[in-house]
């Protein structure tokens, strides 16, 4: 199973993350059998042309190969095309973006 760098949930705009996301997220992030102490940062991407957003969980490598920055790194842009576009949805919800392995649900 694949530990990825970041993941994330689509939810409205008035909507937030409920336990059994969180679990999943966390999960997605740490490894499926991690024991509660892998260190994550929380994330939220807006859409650009939806009232939506994609949250979840990034790891610190995955933040430092981003420099902590991520409008400028093009990790906001990139989410936000998938958010805004159905097309690019993908059946299995793994993506990537400068080699780190995204995980993103509807």
């Amino acid at each position: 199973m694949i530990t990825y760098g970041i993941a994330l949930i689509e939810k409205p705009g008035e909507d937030g993350l409920d336990k059994e996301d969180l679990q999943l997220l966390y999960g997605l992030v740490s490894g499926i059998y991690s024991n509660g102490s892998t260190q994550v940062y929380p994330i939220e991407l807006s859409a650009r042309e939806h009232e939506s957003s994609a949250m979840g969980f990034i790891t610190p490598k995955a933040a430092e190969t981003l420099d902590f920055d991520y409008e400028t790194s093009g990790l906001h842009d990139f989410v936000a095309s998938i958010l805004d576009d159905m097309e690019k949805e993908r059946k299995d919800k793994h993506y990537q973006f400068k080699g780190i392995d995204i995980y993103l649900s509807r």
